[in-house]
């Protein structure tokens, strides 16, 4: 136990009262070493916090991704000039308005709330009813407030991943030992990250430094300070308008609860303030008047007497308002009331003051906790009276100064004159004052200023308070506060541990593993533990680009410097799209406040709490699926346009690694900059035929498939394709490059269904189907009867084309030994001279499909063929005598008959007889072609013996 600390053992009643002070400031303290709100160590926060701040005050902006962005001038102008309060922002709620605040309120909840009222608020001050200079203060701090809430997203991510899960609470520390080992991982990961950042002292050894000053911790100082009436108006004052809610902490929301107390007592027993103020200043001569009362013959009377008066104000706050009327009414006497009425409205006045300078404790307690300067200037002041710094003893005694001495130091000058007095020490008059004195003075004189109860309670405060600190601690972590100091002095010492002992039970700790990964995320080169007891070497530290998780928290950090309007710059720029979202709310529209439309669970907010991981998700995956961060709506992450041009390319996946924040199920949302989903089209070439809604298509008609979209352009927009002959249904899509022609080989003709969708990172088009008629046949010759080799001369042979379920017969030819022919579609041999002769039947499509037919044939006539030959030529017109008609016939008649009769010797004689009258008559009765042509099939028929 270090110098000056000592446990009070005599119980005092003036001790008992303080013991209400004292209880409140252990509250406050009692969550000094608490992981949950510190992801990353206060020195790292602000070391990300001021990378960002560097960047933008070196040069008025901002640099992501190669590409520099202008911050705002008036937030440019407050960075400048207010650093400290830039810093005490990024302290955050782990610091104010207070620790409990930001623990229990501002952490755990609705944290994204609390952000937006935070930078909302510090906007509405820049016209409100502050100075220039608490303007800008308040616009640094708020800045800075924000970046706290950044570092967390990412550091939280990490260290609950390797320390196992978020950090358990206090009830599950004391009772489940896994539970304890969650805890002891996150302080133990938490200071070696702080250990290994740049300028962190972590190694125990004292060094002299610069300013001659020897301590264990040369971590450079860091200044700190705070707009404190801001913080009083925006996070103090339970009725803030526009705060997410009405809590403020157990601290602050006690003293609310004492000072309504008050109040009500004041108001159910009203005095004239005259009357109030008379009585109150004759407080002397009551006091005088009830010590005279005692008996001072007893020891015990004479101390126990003058301390009940001298506590009343303290019994006084632990009472309701009636029994707070009735004690006064039974100890006071006549115009008891009246003081304690006026005493009441001293004690609120108190209260109010110290709830409108509560800040400057969250700034002291910050100070204490947070700058290793305010730490050595505790060494300096406990162990200043102990001879050299190099000597042992005050080497030692400096080395066992801690957090709460440092905090104790930092917060004396709060406590002294706020505190306390918001505790109920009369402090209001020097009348009050004087008479405790008096009193006092009096104690003195019988008994001697060395046995004085007041006086021995007023010096063991400060002791009492610090024991009592450490038994709260130790019942706050389930842990020995000595070990807790341990942890907090040299983490990296016990990465390499796999198991200790706390109170005789094994806590386990570390795999090789988790030692391993982690000094892989934070690239540290090999042999960096060469600081002494297992420390970091004083030269070791992370290369910030390099640690994922700090890089991305800088990169965020600098982004929330942004208005509205930049950031929709750096967007544009990354998306390579005109994208509109953050101007809209103008400065408010914040990396850290902005959600995206019509997504998740809460538009007010895309941050739920900071304790947890992976906020910028819907569901915590990968590691942690069940309090989730966040919302489901931040917008780099959550917007279909933004995860891939913006998240992925600005932030770096260290869980994953070449994945690079694999989607693992949480798609994305519609984003309003692309409200039109993609469109697929197909264009049909030609040949085609269009006939009503079909359209026929050839072989070689090409169809180009497509896909368009009013935001995206190239490699952003895909498309998919599935083909479906005649009735099938079903089937795979399968992707096809944009402005692909279809491959239909194989598809056979007839009706072919070609279904198609489009998709972009916004989503995917409904699926829609476009049909084509497949023809690839021409059109096929059709016959009235079967073609013959061999036709008579007054056979007909009808023929037509048939283009089946095709496009239809778009034109044909027909063409007889070459020539064209004249008949149509029929083949009249009347008309064709006897012999072989070829017919070509050639027929087209609606597209293009062209076929023809050849038929090789012989005309050749016989003796029925050419009697009903001559008649036709005499309806025809051919043959002009009816006289020689029926002359000429006579021997085409006895052919016929011949040749039924078998006669076939005698059959030529009658066709010969035919031809001479023929030729009797050419060009006379008779058409001189026609006297040709038959004079051909007789001459054909007589050589061919054919009869």
């Amino acid at each position: 136990m270090k110098r000056g600390i000592g446990r009070w053992q005599q119980p005092r009643t003036f001790v008992r009262g303080m013991c209400a002070v004292v209880s409140m400031l252990v509250v406050s303290l009692s969550l000094i070493a608490a992981p949950q709100a510190k992801a990353f160590k206060p020195y790292t926060h602000v070391q990300t916090g001021y990378d960002a701040y560097a960047d933008a005050v070196n040069d008025g902006n901002v640099t992501i991704e190669g590409k520099a962005y202008p911050v705002n001038p008036t937030v440019l102008a407050a960075l400048r000039a207010y650093p400290a309060h830039f810093n005490a922002g990024v302290i955050g709620p782990d610091g104010f308005p207070d620790l409990t605040m930001g623990q229990s309120v501002i952490h755990p909840e609705n944290t994204g709330r609390w952000l937006d009222y935070v930078l909302s608020s510090a906007w509405a001050a820049q016209t409100g009813p502050y100075n220039d200079v608490e303007r800008g203060q308040i616009l640094a701090f708020a800045y800075g407030f924000l970046t706290h809430a950044a570092g967390d997203m990412w550091a939280h991510t990490l260290v609950n991943e390797l320390s196992g899960d978020v950090f358990p609470a206090i009830g599950e520390i004391t009772t489940d030992v896994n539970k304890t080992a969650i805890a002891v991982r996150h302080l133990v990961l938490e200071g070696y990250i702080g250990d290994a950042t740049a300028g962190a002292d972590g190694n125990p050894n004292r060094t002299v430094l610069p300013n001659g000053d020897v301590s264990d911790d040369e971590t450079p100082a860091i200044g700190f300070d705070a707009p404190h009436r801001w913080v009083y108006e925006t996070l103090v004052r339970p009725d803030a308008p526009g705060a997410p809610t009405a809590a403020r902490g157990p601290i602050i929301d006690s003293f609310v609860s004492l000072r309504a107390q008050l109040a009500t007592f004041r108001d159910t027993n009203p005095q004239p303030l005259q009357a109030a103020i008379n009585t109150y200043n004759n407080y002397k001569q009551v006091l005088a008047d009830a010590a005279g009362a005692c008996d001072f013959a007893d020891i015990g009377d004479i101390v126990a007497c003058p301390v009940a008066l001298l506590s009343l104000p303290f019994a006084l706050a632990a009472v309701t308002a009636a029994g707070f009327a009735e004690l006064a009414a039974k100890t006071l006497a006549a115009g008891a009331k009246a003081i304690a009425n006026a005493y009441v409205n001293a004690w609120i006045t108190d209260i109010d003051d110290g709830l409108r300078a509560w800040s400057e404790l969250g700034l002291a307690t910050t100070k204490g906790l947070f700058d290793p300067g305010a730490r050595r200037a505790a060494q300096n002041d406990e162990c200043g009276t102990l001879g050299s710094e190099l000597a042992p003893t005050r080497a030692r005694c400096e080395d066992g100064v801690g957090p709460v001495d440092a905090v104790l130091f930092s917060s004396k000058d709060f406590i002294r004159a706020y505190l306390i007095p918001m505790l109920g020490l009369p402090d209001v008059t020097s009348d009050i004052l004087a008479a405790i004195e008096a009193v006092s003075d009096t104690i003195d004189q019988i008994i001697g200023a060395s046995l004085n109860p007041i006086r021995d309670g007023i010096d063991a405060v400060k002791t009492l308070a610090i024991d009592t600190i450490k038994d709260i601690l130790e019942e706050r972590f389930g842990l020995p506060v000595e070990f807790i100091e341990t942890l907090l002095a040299n983490p990296s010492a016990l990465m390499d541990v796999t198991s200790i002992s706390i109170a005789g039970k094994t806590i386990p700790l570390f795999a090789p593993s988790a030692h391993v990964k982690l000094d892989a995320y934070l690239g540290l080169p090999a042999g960096h533990h060469s600081g002494g007891s297992g420390s970091l070497g004083d030269d070791v530290a992370f290369n910030p680009a390099n640690f994922a998780a700090y890089r991305n928290t800088a990169i965020t950090a600098k982004l929330l410097l942004l208005d509205g309007q930049r950031v929709d710059s750096v967007l544009t720029d990354l998306t390579g799209k005109p994208y509109s979202l953050y101007a809209a709310r103008g400065q408010l529209g914040n990396i850290m406040t902005t959600t995206l439309p019509g997504a998740g669970t809460d538009p007010t907010q895309w941050l739920k709490l900071i304790d947890g991981d992976h906020s910028w998700r819907s569901d915590g995956q990968p590691i942690f699926a069940g309090q989730r961060a966040g919302s489901g709506n931040f917008p780099l992450w959550e917007s279909c346009v933004l995860r891939d041009r913006a998240f992925r390319t600005i932030y770096k996946d260290w869980e994953n690694g070449s994945a690079n924040f694999p989607d693992l199920g949480d798609q994305t949302s519609a984003d309003p900059n692309d409200p039109n989903l993609p469109v697929s089209t197909l264009a049909v070439g030609t040949p085609k035929f269009v006939n009503g809604t079909t359209t026929y298509v050839a072989a070689s008609t090409p169809l180009i498939v497509n896909a368009t979209d009013s935001y995206w352009t190239g490699d952003r927009v895909t498309l998919e394709v599935r083909i479906r002959p005649g009735a099938a249904t079903g089937g795979a899509f399968s992707p096809i490059a944009k402005g692909t022609a279809l491959n239909l080989t194989g598809v056979p003709d007839g009706v072919v269904h070609i279904d198609l969708k489009a998709t972009d990172p916004c989503g995917t088009e409904a699926e829609h189907t476009i049909d084509v008629v497949r023809d690839t046949k021409p059109p096929v010759v059709t016959y009235s009867e079967p073609p013959k080799a061999l036709y008579a001369t007054n056979e007909l042979l009808t023929y037509g084309f048939d283009d089946g379920t095709g496009s239809g017969v778009a034109g044909y030819t027909v063409t007889l030994d070459g020539a064209a022919a004249t008949g149509g579609l029929v083949l009249d041999t009347f008309l064709i001279p006897a012999g072989k002769h070829s017919i070509e039947l050639k027929a087209t499509d609606n597209v293009g499909n062209s076929g023809s037919t050849t038929h090789n044939f012989r005309v050749r006539a016989t003796s029925a063929s050419l009697l009903s030959n001559h008649d036709r030529a005499w309806t025809l017109g051919l043959i002009t005598s009816r006289s020689e008609y029926t002359r000429m016939r006579a021997n085409l008649e006895g052919a016929v008959r011949a040749h039924d009769a078998g006669k076939h010797s005698v059959e030529p004689n009658y066709l010969s007889a035919y031809r001479d009258q023929l030729s009797a008559q050419r060009g006379r009765t008779v058409d001189a072609d026609t006297v040709a042509r038959f004079i051909g099939y007789i001459k054909d028929l007589i050589e061919s013996a054919t009869f």
